[in-house]
């Protein structure tokens, strides 16, 4: 993790380095609330609390519990999906 927030702060990605800093307070909180017997659903709870101190709300909770997903399995952030709809061709393109 502290690899990924190292590229992204060499990098100066903005995005990068907010996802990043939010899943790692996402995983100290969870592992916090784990230990705590009165959170009944610490997984959900730890997503809503990181997600409100940013200024988000439940839909970045969800974003960022995909992301842990995501990052444990691949060690990196996903792709970005912005302009994947540019690359499909047109009649218009045909000559």
């Amino acid at each position: 993790m502290m690899k990924l927030i190292g590229e992204a702060k060499k990098h100066q990605s903005f995005l990068a380095l907010f996802k990043l800093q939010a899943v790692k307070n996402y995983l100290k909180l969870l592992n916090r609330y784990h230990h705590i017997p009165n959170i009944k659903n610490p997984i959900t709870q730890a997503g809503l609390v990181v997600a409100k101190s940013v200024g988000k709300g439940p839909y970045f909770a969800r974003k960022i519990q995909q992301l842990v997903t995501y990052v444990d399995r691949f060690h990196t952030l996903p792709p970005m999906g912005c302009g994947k709809h540019h690359g499909h061709p047109m009649l218009l393109n045909n000559e």
